[in-house]
């Protein structure tokens, strides 16, 4: 049931009257299609995490209460490692301690080692059009996105126990361990999956023959749109 939800929701988000630069979901799905899933109050950027920076305690209280109301036992706060959220960590502790909610720390991935991390920077320049000789920001905008932090990879216990002292170095140890023991929870909460993989539903793709392989006319494909796409700035640019 999750799953299928967890399917609608993501068909749903890309609906165009949902759809305004990212697909986007509001409440009222959510409330639709909560059987079967798990939910997160989101990292730095999430709209739990602005209101408190913001200083509005009271809004926040109620957006939590209200996913709490939907979610039941199945929302977690979520304290994740990031330098904008350090300002507001304890506020989401204290916050999720009043209204009886469960914390989880959380650390984002983006690439599975430490050294992995250059040639991630190179993908996002890929996708956002821009060069590795621009200036790098958060935000992105006219410049390529990066990275303040260079550590989303995918972190040991010992390295994700230790960052979580650092992000919260005045709480207790009993905090550091139930932000440990609730990722645990989450993940004994989760159904074992085997999705079956059935070959037959492959599309069929005829390929000409002076290409030979698969391979070789992916490849020609590839050089065929790149080379449109480059004409296309060429021109803008001669303009």
């Amino acid at each position: 049931v999750g799953l299928r939800n967890l399917y609608k929701i993501t068909e749903l988000s890309y609906k165009p009257e949902n759809y305004f630069n990212v697909p986007r979901i509001d409440l009222e799905i959510l409330k639709e299609y909560k059987e079967g899933l798990i939910a997160l109050s989101g990292n730095a950027s999430s709209e739990l995490s602005t209101k408190l920076r913001g200083g509005l305690t009271e809004e926040a209280k109620i957006y939590a209460a209200t996913m709490k109301e939907i979610f039941k036992d199945d929302f977690y706060i979520e304290i994740t490692n990031s330098r904008a959220l350090r300002y507001n960590a304890s506020d989401l502790i204290k916050l999720a301690n009043e209204l009886d909610i469960k914390y989880v720390f959380t650390n984002d991935v983006f690439y599975a080692n430490p050294d992995d991390n250059k040639m991630h920077e190179i993908v996002m320049c890929i996708g956002t059009r821009s060069k590795m000789d621009e200036t790098g920001t958060a935000s992105g905008g006219n410049s390529r996105t990066t990275f303040s932090e260079q550590d989303k990879y995918f972190k040991s216990q010992e390295e994700i126990l230790d960052t979580i002292k650092r992000l919260l170095p005045y709480e207790d140890e009993e905090i550091w361990l139930k932000c440990m023991s609730n990722t645990q929870e989450i993940a004994d909460k989760v159904d074992v999956l085997e999705l079956e993989y059935n070959s037959h539903l492959r599309p069929k793709i005829e390929i000409p023959e002076e290409y030979g392989s698969n391979v070789k006319y992916l490849m020609s494909l590839i050089q065929e749109g790149f080379n449109k796409i480059r004409r296309g700035t060429d021109r803008a640019q001669e303009s």
